[in-house]
């Protein structure tokens, strides 16, 4: 038996439109006896829904970068919340006054402060959208979720969160987003926790991704990327293929 997890935004999906014959690809996959799963740094709230959408059967969702993971029934197997005492600092904080959008995510439905500007209604996924005041108010969080107009701007914003949070957060960048996660939250660290669990065996287990939130899986695994790939991501990936089904065929 093989393992692929796969990232989603830029890896599986880019612009409304899957990257190649995605669902065919991944349902032969399962069928010869394999497993297939996402690494994502969206909300579990924002990932089974793109997977009803193209029917992209899976084994398991590894969300929010490593902080919430479910299983091929789309039950809670584990998760990590950021220190209740940093969210009202966090959404008070210039960084996410100057968001288009905060998501608010962890293992209950997705919550959302709009600002001007936002894209996200755009997205079609459901959500409950909150006052700051209510914002401030939550506890749980295993992520918040920032996003701006240029990657300039998400730069300088990602640098400001590390000088002022230090060792309490570790911001995740991608493209004009950032999320925001508990210390010690990431790809790696959700997959390495996933595999502890299932008793999967690493010598048959493949991570493919595209952006810098994927770094920490693709070099802790020996793992893949696709074209257009953030140059990090390249540095650090053992092999380029044209897309995930040319992955999953060439893997057999």
């Amino acid at each position: 038996m093989r393992i692929v997890a796969s990232d989603y935004d830029g890896t599986l999906y880019e612009r409304g439109k899957m990257l190649g014959d995605v669902a065919p690809a991944i349902r032969a996959w399962r069928a010869a006896g394999n497993l297939f799963g996402f690494a994502t740094g969206r909300d579990f709230y924002m990932t089974a829904p793109e997977a009803d959408k193209w029917g992209l059967e899976a084994d398991f969702y590894v969300c929010l970068n490593g902080g919430a993971i479910f299983d091929s029934e789309r039950r809670l197997l584990h998760s990590r919340t950021l220190e209740d005492s940093l969210i009202p600092r966090l959404i008070q904080h210039p960084a996410a006054q100057a968001s288009m959008h905060l998501q608010l995510s962890g293992v209950e439905p997705l919550r959302v402060v709009l600002g001007e500007g936002s894209w996200f209604p755009r997205l079609g996924f459901e959500y409950e959208e909150l006052s700051l005041d209510e914002a401030m108010a939550l506890r749980g969080l295993g992520q918040i979720s920032v996003a701006y107009t240029s990657l300039e701007e998400c730069a300088r914003w990602d640098e400001a969160l590390r000088r002022d949070f230090g060792d309490a957060i570790l911001p995740h960048r991608n493209k004009m987003s950032i999320d925001i996660n508990p210390p010690g939250v990431d790809k790696a660290s959700g997959l390495g926790w996933l595999l502890l669990d299932r008793g999967w065996s690493r010598d048959e287990f493949y991570v493919v991704g595209d952006g810098v939130n994927d770094v920490s899986m693709i070099r802790e695994f020996g793992g893949f990327t696709v074209p257009g790939a953030d140059p990090a991501v390249v540095a650090v990936a053992t092999k380029t293929y044209p897309d995930v089904p040319a992955m999953l065929e060439a893997l057999g």
